[in-house]
């Protein structure tokens, strides 16, 4: 078992790291998308009705040898006068100790009201990040003894150890109102070249398309409070993969119950990575300002038995709030 999760692991994290003509490097999957949605697009920033913070970790696979972690900082604000919005995300990757990638990106948005209630929203990103690649931990297949043992490592292909400081771009666009929104993201439009080992792997073009419905079915006028349910859609496709997820939730204040599944259920190309996970997620507010969440993936696929599903938690603070007809949608 341990020896079969070592090769597992190396074999992950050599196609994360382009050593091959064929592999291009992948972004990061969250189990809560929303909630760090600074991530999925710039058109998100300052959705609130003034200013957010919020701090993401994701343990994914710990089942594997070292695991696959991520963290994720998201700052915003809307500036009502200039109808303006600033966003700063900060991300730090680590896939199984060898491969690291740490990201800063800043982020612009517009506010359009195309009639009343109903909202535009262009946004723009730039993005700095650099990548690194560890190869004291690598283990290749030579080095696995019959009994499983890890012999000493062998004489291996040089490796460029860092990829440098790279640079890119997104865009993206938003319509919504008090109980939907609609929109659309392509990420990574420069398509830069990540290789380690000096030949071209650049990172594809990766376009999403996202929205989401909120039903309210109980409000308190004199409290201000409304139970609702919201349903949500994310579509992503990225070189030649496509993930789709789709999540229902219940909100009771403080309390914020959903489960979401990720998956392309009707195209069975590749199983190992389509076919994906189920999420469990729980969540409770705290002074309409505090929240936390935590999720859990179900792995789906044929490395259920492997990887141990992942762990994510959401930590998000809301800050000098305003009243003045906002829109503020529940995963803020």
């Amino acid at each position: 078992m341990n020896t079969t999760k070592y090769i597992i692991t190396a074999v992950l994290a050599i196609l994360g790291v382009s050593l091959s003509n064929n592999a291009e490097a992948q972004d990061m999957t969250l189990s809560q998308p929303y909630s760090s949605s600074l991530y999925l697009a710039p058109s998100f920033a300052g959705m609130s009705n003034g200013g957010k913070s919020f701090l993401t970790y994701r343990n994914q696979w710990p089942g594997l040898s070292g695991g696959y972690n991520s963290v994720i900082f998201g700052c915003d604000y809307f500036f009502r006068r200039q109808s303006s919005s600033l966003g700063v995300l900060l991300s730090y990757d680590n896939q199984a100790g060898i491969f690291s990638t740490l990201e800063f990106k800043p982020q612009y948005n517009y506010r359009i009201e195309l009639s009343r209630g109903l909202y535009f929203r262009p946004g723009i990103e730039l993005s700095a990040y650099y990548k690194s690649i560890k190869t004291d931990n690598l283990v290749f297949a030579d080095q696995i003894a019959v009994d499983g043992s890890i012999l000493d490592k062998n004489e291996i292909e040089r490796l460029d150890q860092t990829g440098g400081l790279k640079i890119d771009a997104a865009i993206s666009a938003l319509v919504y109102n008090n109980d939907f929104w609609v929109g659309a993201a392509l990420h990574h439009l420069t398509q830069t070249d990540v290789s380690f080992v000096g030949n071209e792997s650049k990172t594809p073009i990766k376009i999403s398309a996202l929205g989401g419905f909120r039903y309210v079915y109980d409000r308190n006028w004199q409290r201000g409070l409304e139970d609702a349910l919201t349903a949500t859609l994310l579509l992503q496709h990225q070189s030649n993969y496509s993930q789709m997820h789709i999540g229902i939730f219940w909100h009771k204040m403080p309390l914020e119950l959903g489960i979401a599944y990720r998956d392309l259920p009707f195209i069975a190309k590749d199983d190992l990575m389509n076919r994906d996970a189920f999420i469990c997620m729980a969540g409770v507010t705290v002074n309409d300002a505090l929240k936390i969440s935590y999720s859990y993936d179900i792995t789906l696929s044929k490395l259920s038995g492997y990887t141990s599903g992942a762990h994510e938690i959401v930590l998000s603070v809301k800050f000098d709030q305003r009243s003045e007809h906002d829109i503020s949608f529940f995963c803020y």
